[in-house]
C-alpha cells in the first residue's frame, strides 16, 4: 500500500502592522516553525555571548599566568611588554627569549601582538598594556574586550596582582590603566 500525500500551499502575506501566512493541506505549519525559531534563535545568541566571555576570561588568566612565568624567567626584564613577548619565535619554532618566550600560543602570542595592536580570539580583542622604564616593566594591565555588541557585553582586565575585573559597557576602543582596571567590579 502506497501513502498519499496532500500537497500543500503556503501563501505569506503583509499587512500594515504584521506578516501572515496562510497554510492548506498536509502537516506543515510554517507558524510553529517560526515560533520555535524566535525562541531557539536568541537563546542560541546568548548561549555564544556566554561561551565567548568565559573563554576571555581564561585567556587573560593563562596571560597572568605567563606573565608571573616571563618574570621569574627573565627578572631584570619584569613583566612582557605585549602579548608578541609572550608567544613563540616565528623564525625559529621552540627557541626562547625575553622578545619571544614562548609561554602562549601564537594565537595571542604572534609578531602582530606587539605595541598598540590589539589580537583577536573567540570574538574578543585582547591586549596588554605595561609600565616599562628602561626595559624593566614592573607592572602591566591585560584586557578583553567583544569584538562587538553581539559576541559579548562585558569587557575584562588583570593586573600584575593576578585578580579580575570586569565592566559591562560597549566595546572598549583604548586599553585601561592599572588603577582603572582595579576599579572595575572584581570577578569571582
Amino acid at each position: 500500500m502506497g501513502l498519499e500525500s496532500v500537497p500543500g500551499l503556503i501563501a505569506p502575506y503583509g499587512e500594515e502592522s504584521s506578516s501572515r501566512e496562510e497554510s492548506r493541506g498536509g502537516d506543515f505549519d510554517v507558524a510553529a516553525i517560526l515560533v520555535v525559531a524566535a525562541i531557539a534563535i536568541p537563546n542560541l545568541l546568548r548561549s555564544k555571548v556566554a561561551a565567548n566571555e568565559a573563554s576571555a576570561v581564561g585567556t587573560i588568566r593563562t596571560v597572568n599566568v605567563a606573565q608571573v612565568t616571563y618574570e621569574a624567567a627573565y627578572p631584570k626584564r619584569g613583566f612582557a611588554p605585549d602579548l608578541a613577548s609572550l608567544g613563540p619565535d616565528p623564525r625559529q619554532p621552540g627557541a626562547t627569549s625575553p622578545d619571544h618566550a614562548n609561554f602562549i600560543n601564537e594565537t595571542l602570542g604572534n609578531a602582530t601582538c606587539s605595541g598598540t595592536a590589539w589580537c583577536t580570539k573567540s570574538g574578543y580583542q585582547f591586549r596588554i598594556t605595561a609600565m616599562c622604564k628602561l626595559r624593566s616593566c614592573k607592572e602591566y594591565v591585560v584586557v578583553a574586550t567583544p569584538v562587538n555588541a553581539n559576541t559579548g557585553s562585558r569587557n575584562f582586565c588583570s593586573t600584575s596582582d593576578g585578580a579580575l575585573h570586569f565592566k559591562i559597557s560597549p566595546p572598549l576602543t583604548a586599553p585601561v590603566s592599572v588603577s582603572e582596571c582595579r576599579s572595575w567590579a572584581s570577578l569571582p
